[in-house]
């Protein structure tokens, strides 16, 4: 009879634990690749603000770089490949996060859309005469973004950065 009973409940041990190991083993195994995606999305878009960061510091931003057609197709070049990564990247933070993150990347399409325009846009001619349908003033505005004398959006831009960089860094260390 007594064996009979630790029999029983040996049984009702293992019926109960087994499946609680074993969801157990499912959850921790969920939680680790649910950190290991937010950890190499987090590391693409930290990649990502530093290459727009440089970018806006560099040369390439420059009256010249921005004026030569050659310099003009390949900052456009890469202006695009940017905002394609920053596109993809915004996705994913959407799917993963839910609190303020998406926020902070759309910001950051955002600032890519502005250069966007001031790299397509700006032509050294537009200052030179006035021409039908361009905004004389709009093309300074960009000249001064251009030459990095725009405090407003480089401040700006920098928030953004700091934002992110924030925001973000936790997932990468």
């Amino acid at each position: 009879m007594l064996l009979n009973t630790i029999e029983s409940f040996g049984k009702i041990f293992f019926y109960i634990a087994g499946p609680l190991a074993a969801w157990t083993a499912l959850f921790t195994w969920k939680r680790e690749l649910k950190g290991k995606v937010k950890h190499d999305i987090s590391r693409e878009l930290l990649a990502l603000v530093i290459t727009v960061r440089s970018f806006l510091s560099a040369a390439q931003l420059s009256s010249q770089a921005v004026s030569s057609r050659k310099n003009k197709i390949g900052n456009y070049k890469w202006l695009h490949d940017s905002f394609s990564k920053a596109s993809q990247i915004s996705l994913d933070v959407k799917v993963h996060w839910n609190r303020g993150e998406p926020k902070l990347v759309n910001e950051l399409l955002n600032l890519l859309i502005s250069l966007d325009v001031i790299v397509s846009s700006y032509d050294p001619a537009d200052l030179i005469e006035d021409k039908f349908g361009v905004d004389i003033e709009q093309v300074r505005s960009y000249l001064k973004i251009i030459e990095g004398k725009d405090s407003e959006f480089n401040s700006e831009a920098e928030k953004v950065f700091s934002a992110i960089e924030d925001k973000f860094r936790k997932y990468v260390q």
